[in-house]
């Protein structure tokens, strides 16, 4: 029997890794595009509430409720403004974009984005940063029954059973990408992932991943 080509299937963290963040500029952008100051108390608020966001705790309208309290009365273009200005925080890493996009064109890989964050900034990525073709599947910390990043490996696990699903008949070595150790650590540990790699920067990533490729045998994917 004729074996199967194998495949590559690499699960990439959105935030630090995919695209840069900087939570200051959600109130300086606020107060570019409203006219009127981010206040502090709204801040803190916003911080308060961003985990239970980015879990699933709150959806949606209970956050943007939770917020109207600390930024009074807004009415539809102000919402809009708010909900953009708390997506601004992000901006693409290019660099790494470009390492993706040359990877996800070979034949035999396949990229799902795994990512600790809430609805909103996962869709400004898709839309305002024109990342719609690398977050086209995605395992996000805010799904129902979903434990996020850093407690434990089922997060990935279940990133890694909807990757294989999507390539189909492809056996596939399995390749988590994070910016932060302590969030790979588990699944490297139980199996979840072949490989680790602790991103730094676009160059570091490229030259794992074609390390990967020679030690799995998969060179004709580079």
């Amino acid at each position: 029997m004729k074996m199967q080509a194998r495949s590559l299937l690499i699960l990439c963290d959105l935030g630090q890794v995919l695209a840069y963040f900087d939570r200051r500029l959600l109130a300086e952008n606020f107060a570019r595009w409203s006219g009127r100051p981010f206040p502090p108390e709204a801040e803190t608020r916003s911080e308060e509430l961003r985990i239970p966001f980015e879990s699933g705790q709150i959806d949606s309208a209970g956050f943007l409720l939770a917020m109207r309290e600390f930024l009074g009365w807004m009415d539809g273009e102000q919402e809009q403004i708010f909900r953009r200005a708390w997506g601004s925080i992000l901006w693409p890493n290019e660099e790494c974009i470009q390492v993706f996009r040359a990877f996800i064109q070979r034949p035999r890989v396949w990229l799902h984005v795994v990512t600790n964050t809430d609805p909103w900034r996962l869709e400004y990525a898709r839309t305002e940063l024109s990342m719609a073709d690398l977050l086209s599947h995605c395992t996000a910390s805010f799904e129902p029954e979903v434990e996020p990043k850093g407690k434990s490996s089922q997060m990935w696990r279940l990133a890694r059973a909807r990757g294989l699903r999507e390539l189909a008949q492809h056996p596939s070595c399995v390749v988590g990408i994070d910016d932060l150790a302590e969030n790979l650590q588990p699944a490297v540990a139980d199996g979840t992932l072949d490989w680790g790699i602790h991103f730094q920067n676009a160059k570091q990533l490229e030259c794992e991943l074609q390390h990967i490729l020679q030690k799995e045998g998969l060179s004709d994917l580079g």
